[in-house]
């Protein structure tokens, strides 16, 4: 491994992969998951946790900004030329893997000489042929132009779903996840443990999303069995393997937020910028003496309580309230508070996860924090003001939908108004271009087929096309079939999706449902 321009780290890139070799011989064991359920932290807010994390990096890096700045603007200008030339129908599958890890980096590292580098191999990728890309690797993976596991996880798992709706074998087994630490349950629990508390001010990496990444891909696997066990994937998901990470999930549950939520944890030490605690929290004195701090993710509860439903594919919002339902009425999730109700519960039965009715009121009392922690993206600080973000609002939806029964008259009415907005901006011109050959305004967090899913999912969630799915208002028809129309016919004509092309090609299938490309 290299060494960054701060002689403090290693480079980390395709360091994970060797986690499987590492761990070998750790036996997993009730004091390991004991310890993930020890680590009480302190609750923050959002947006406390947000100015924490940025001090916790000056802390690592007083010239943080300096260094990390001008970078940002030189991405920034890149990944605007490669999304608009994606938009157009190019396809720049290794372009968009490289701008990837560099997101990685930039946001969540200290490792600016990476970026570096990085930006200079996606400054040529641009000028190349890429059309191989677009197909899986030899390691199994559809993302060959980064070595870095948690972002081969991200860019690989939603290739997988056309596989398994069509269930269909893989050309090539999952080679790159059948060498880390995914591979048995005895190296994935201590890995994941290790992912649960950030120290960056001693090491300069928030390890947030690489957990995030590490958990949905682990739970989406687990959502297609037996499929992933017989489709030429090279793993084996084993009962012990399930059993073992849902106890993990149960005793990661609630910390910090209380029953049905779950967040990334964070260590904070006393120095230069972390003595002017008042900065974060004027109102109370917040201690800084390698305490643990935590604010419910809102990203992070969406991917463990989606794609642990029994096959809950994409944008099926009728198997999520199937599984929620049928849930509540075995007695596995209390019809009045959300709790399970029986303890002794197996591990077979649908749901790891309880406080149905602490989740739904999380998320909505979160609604003003910024992303990933609320609903708006950063700088967002009131429903006048609030730049909706689809994605975001997918999740969102999704979770206030699971939970929209244990929610008061009062509380449903708030909800409601607040959906009613995020409605009415997705279909606006903010989101959509009515006119000419760009049908949506793709604002560069996304790849195009990221973009066209989420867009879709969301709308699909809340019922624009399906009064039945409007959990959130009396069912009213939007009568808006155009939309539905143009979608699809952007992405069966010029964006060209096809069974090949991963995520895009559920939104397509979704749309299917309501009406035909014209």
């Amino acid at each position: 491994a290299t060494v960054d321009h701060h002689n403090k780290m290693p480079h980390r890139r395709g360091v994970v992969n060797g986690w499987s070799l590492v761990m070998v011989g750790i036996v997993l064991s009730a004091s390991l998951l004991a310890a993930v359920a020890k680590a009480e932290p302190t609750r923050l807010n959002g947006s406390e946790l947000k100015t924490l994390i940025k001090h916790q990096f000056v802390e690592f890096d007083p010239l943080y900004a300096a260094h990390r700045d001008p970078l940002e603007a030189d991405f920034e200008e890149m990944q605007g030329s490669m999304l608009a030339r994606m938009s157009n129908g190019q396809a720049l599958p290794c372009s968009y893997q490289i701008a990837t890890e560099i997101e990685h980096f930039l946001h969540y590292t200290c490792e600016f000489a990476v970026v570096e580098d990085r930006l200079r191999d996606l400054n040529a990728s641009l000028s190349r042929n890429q059309s191989a890309d677009v197909h899986q690797q030899l390691d199994g993976s559809w993302a060959g132009c980064t070595d870095v596991l948690h972002v081969k996880l991200g860019l690989t798992q939603d290739q997988l779903y056309p596989f398994f709706l069509a269930n269909r074998s893989l050309k090539r087994p999952l080679k790159f996840v059948a060498e880390s630490a995914l591979a048995n349950v005895t190296t994935l629990i201590p890995y994941l443990t290790s992912l649960l508390i950030s120290d960056i001010a001693t090491d300069g990496v928030n390890r947030r999303q690489e957990l995030n990444s590490v958990l949905t891909f682990v739970s989406k696997l687990v959502s297609m069995r037996p499929w992933a066990d017989t489709a030429g994937t090279g793993l084996l998901l084993s009962d012990a393997y399930v059993s073992a990470y849902r106890r993990f999930l149960q005793s990661w549950q609630g910390v910090p937020g209380g029953a049905g939520s779950w967040g990334a944890r964070y260590t904070a030490h006393a120095g230069p910028t972390s003595t002017d605690a008042a900065r974060v929290r004027p109102l109370r004195q917040l201690r800084f003496a390698d305490d643990v701090f935590g604010a419910p993710d809102l990203s992070i509860t969406f991917h463990v309580t989606k794609y642990w439903l029994s096959n809950a594919t994409p944008c099926d919002s009728e198997v999520l309230h199937s599984a929620v339902s049928s849930s509540r009425a075995a007695g596995i999730i209390d019809a009045v508070n959300g709790d399970a109700s029986d303890p002794t519960v197996t591990d077979n039965q649908v749901l790891p996860f309880r406080g149905l009715a602490n989740l739904t009121r999380v998320v909505l009392d979160n609604r003003y924090q910024p992303y990933p922690y609320g609903w708006g993206v950063p700088g967002s600080q009131n429903s006048s003001t609030t730049v909706w973000d689809n994605h975001n609002d997918f999740d969102v939806c999704t979770l206030l939908g699971l939970g929209w029964h244990t929610l008061s008259g009062v509380r449903q009415q708030e909800a409601s108004e607040a959906v009613g907005r995020m409605v009415a901006w997705a279909v606006g011109p903010q989101s959509i271009n009515r006119v000419g050959r760009r049908t949506l305004l793709c604002d560069g967090q996304d790849s195009i087929g990221d973009c066209y899913y989420f867009t879709v999912a969301f709308l699909d969630v809340i019922g624009y096309w399906d009064v039945g799915k409007q959990f959130w208002r009396a069912p009213e028809n939007f009568h808006d079939v155009e939309l539905c129309e143009r979608l699809l016919t952007t992405m069966e004509g010029r964006l060209g999706f096809t069974e090949d092309t991963g995520i895009g090609w559920s939104a397509v299938l979704v749309l299917r449902r309501y009406c035909s490309a014209t």
